[in-house]
């Protein structure tokens, strides 16, 4: 329990509740048919057992395709330990079987090392019980609602900056209209508001959670939606490509003028120092704190766990920081553009 609350970081904590949840009503499911031959086990297994098989399990399957593709067990591969900078890989026998290659020549007593797959620290410390301080892949959650595109835009000081036509659109499957809009702004809102749902950020199947951070930067989606926000009416974006609406890349020409295109990226900042605002403690107080923590934890299994979740966090505010100074060194390009 201290180390989930020294986490600070509620999507984790959620996934742990949920998955306490299951083996909870698993439990109870095996109690009742404990008696009888429909019984799987010999003896009596509690929700403590579960958690142990689960993570078990959990530590010796591989997302090598990624979190969003089915894990795998591979037996002796296994035992090899986790890097980005992996010796070794993965690949199809070609029989349905999976085989360990070397990357390079690998000396002798030299670790063997694989890529787990391109997964956050998330994912990393609740399947494997470990977090890579400099993991490229790591993000944080957000969830795309009027109160995170409120704060962000007064944190990024764009409360004067208009959402065209954004008066009537329904922030979440009628919900609660945001502003009640009436008269010409109508049309636009139901662009927006269609466009929103083409994004899956609005309507009954949406997903709200948008993420920062990592090698994209910053989820699509929510790139897209701020776009069409700021946009005045569709001509604006009428030459861009749907699919485009969410690239970052410096390459894409302006998808809106300069001034509506600096908008979107310090509003990106404010998301972000949003997200950083969450947790309690500065990050300037968490690294002063990790070292002595580290030393008393050395014969203690909860001290450890809270100095991980300790460096789990440290890694979540430098993925914020880094993600609000990107996001700062665009929106200066997109400043200086004629």
């Amino acid at each position: 329990r201290d180390a989930l609350q020294a986490l600070q970081y509620p999507p984790v904590a959620a996934q742990v509740t949920k998955r306490a949840k299951f083996l909870h009503q698993f439990s109870t499911q095996l109690a009742a048919v404990r008696s009888t031959r429909r019984c799987p086990f010999r003896t009596d297994v509690d929700a403590n057992a579960l958690g142990w098989a689960l993570s078990a399990v959990s530590s010796r399957a591989f997302r090598v395709n990624g979190p969003d593709h089915p894990a795998a067990m591979l037996p002796l591969i296994d035992m090899c330990n986790h890097s980005f900078d992996n010796n070794c890989t993965t690949i199809p026998d070609g029989e349905g079987g999976i085989k360990l290659v070397a990357l390079a020549d690998i000396a002798a007593d030299t670790a063997l090392l694989i890529n787990y797959g391109a997964l956050a620290n998330d994912f990393l410390l609740l399947d494997y019980g470990f977090i890579d301080a400099s993991n490229p892949h790591d993000y944080i959650s957000l969830r795309f609602d009027e109160g995170l595109i409120e704060m962000a835009r007064l944190l990024a000081g764009q409360m004067d900056a208009a959402f065209t036509g954004m008066e009537s659109v329904a922030w979440a499957d009628s919900l609660m209209e945001a502003w009640g809009g009436k008269g010409a702004d109508g049309a636009q809102a139901a662009w927006k508001k269609e466009r929103l749902v083409q994004l899956r950020l609005l309507g009954p199947e949406a997903d709200l959670e948008v993420r920062v951070g990592g090698h994209q930067l910053v989820d699509g989606r929510f790139l897209a939606a701020l776009r069409i926000l700021y946009a005045t009416d569709a001509a604006e974006l009428e030459s861009v490509p749907f699919r485009d609406l969410g690239n970052t890349e410096p390459h894409i020409s302006q998808m809106l003028c300069k001034e509506k295109e600096v908008q979107v990226f310090t509003t990106l900042v404010g998301a972000a120092t949003h997200g950083l605002s969450g947790f309690p403690s500065t990050l300037e107080a968490d690294r002063a704190a990790l070292p002595t923590l580290k030393q008393s934890a050395s014969d203690s299994v909860a001290e450890r766990n809270v100095a991980l979740a300790l460096e789990f966090r440290i890694a979540k505010k430098i993925c914020i920081k880094t993600a609000i100074q990107k996001f700062v060194n665009i929106a200066t390009i997109r400043q200086q553009l004629p």
